[in-house]
């Protein structure tokens, strides 16, 4: 009698699949928490255009990050130029234009000139490393050097791969397209197992909830976090549509975020303006009792920013009032609090 087991299967290419596309969710996740702690990222969008998007609003301008997520099973596995650029510095003359395109980094590059004014940056993303080649690639073109054989290659064809063969760029701008070509290889998280990803995205979590938070809680917001990147990468996204419905539709914002960590804007925006991320978290504790208690919403909102305006009075004028003053206050306070709240709460 034959047994499932002892066959191999024909191929196994729906799991490799799953599997890389964990990948790339997991990588716009952890940068989706970027949202939280940096204040020019102020959005991703989840495979529009490329893996995943980031959007920067600097000094009033929006720029664009564009990744792309690419990973292998095996550890020791290296890059080469001709897996990212589909040419190496012995390749022959033929296709060369064909092969550009096509490759990894011209699916990148192809931004530069779609979205000319705003593409900050173009970004390669593996778990594995890179051979000496493509290292010496990243070496001369953090140098400016574009003797690099692989370079001229990228130079020379630019305008045929990415402008229909029309002379609308020089030898200077062309340049400077390229240069937004970013590599980088070794990334943990991206790995199958997802267990360093865990690790780093707990941590985001733990920063920006409360500090006794349990396992099982930090859990779910992590799934939370994971099944909301899945929400808005599945589907076809028809084209014909405005930047808001995009933002709906594809878009990770800072409300989302704060839905799944339970915490309001007004009280984040405020807090992360002053810097206190001790009092973040007390909101957050705050938000989490009174959800609990069955408390209505617009109630918890008023009572995080009831709590938000103290933290901030708090640490603006702790200094300048009398310690027996300050006291004196909060003894008050507290006992206001005690003889008011719902049992339980």
């Amino acid at each position: 009698m034959v047994k499932l087991h002892e066959i191999s299967p024909r191929e196994q290419d729906g799991r490799d699949t799953l599997s890389r596309y964990k990948a790339q969710t997991r990588a716009a996740g952890l940068a989706s928490l970027e949202i939280l702690e940096n204040k020019s990222v102020d959005r991703v969008y989840c495979d529009w255009h490329d893996d995943y998007v980031v959007r920067k609003s600097i000094n009033g301008k929006i720029v664009y990050h564009f990744f792309q997520v690419k990973t292998k099973e095996k550890r020791n596995a290296q890059w080469s130029l001709n897996d990212i650029f589909g040419v190496h510095n012995r390749t022959k003359t033929e296709n060369i234009a064909e092969r550009i395109t096509e490759s990894f980094a011209g699916k990148l590059l192809i931004h530069t000139v779609n979205f000319i004014d705003t593409c900050e940056a173009v970004v390669f993303l593996t778990n594995i490393h890179l051979k000496d080649e493509v290292e010496d690639l990243l070496t001369s073109l953090d140098q400016d050097d574009y003797s690099h054989k692989t370079l001229q290659h990228l130079t020379n064809h630019f305008l045929e791969c990415f402008c229909g063969g029309k002379p609308l760029y020089t030898d200077e701008e062309i340049k400077v397209f390229i240069r937004k070509f970013r590599i980088i290889p070794g990334l943990e998280h991206l790995k199958v197992d997802g267990t360093q990803f865990e690790a780093l995205a707990r941590e985001k979590i733990f920063e920006f909830s409360e500090i006794d938070l349990e396992y099982m809680e930090a859990r779910e917001i992590l799934d939370s976090l994971l099944n909301l990147i899945e929400k808005k990468s599945i589907g076809v996204v028809r084209t014909a549509l405005n930047e808001k419905q995009l933002d709906e539709l594809a878009g990770v914002g800072i409300e989302d975020l704060l839905e799944i960590l339970s915490i309001s804007k007004i009280a984040f925006q405020s807090l992360r303006e002053g810097g206190d991320k001790k009092a973040l978290k007390n909101v957050s504790i705050l938000q989490r009792i009174l959800g609990k208690s069955g408390t209505p919403k617009n109630l918890i909102d008023y009572a995080a920013k009831c709590k938000t305006d103290w933290d901030v009075w708090y640490r603006k004028n702790r200094h300048y009032i009398p310690d027996y003053d300050l006291a004196m206050l909060e003894s008050k306070l507290s006992d206001v609090i005690k003889k008011h709240s719902p049992s339980g709460v």
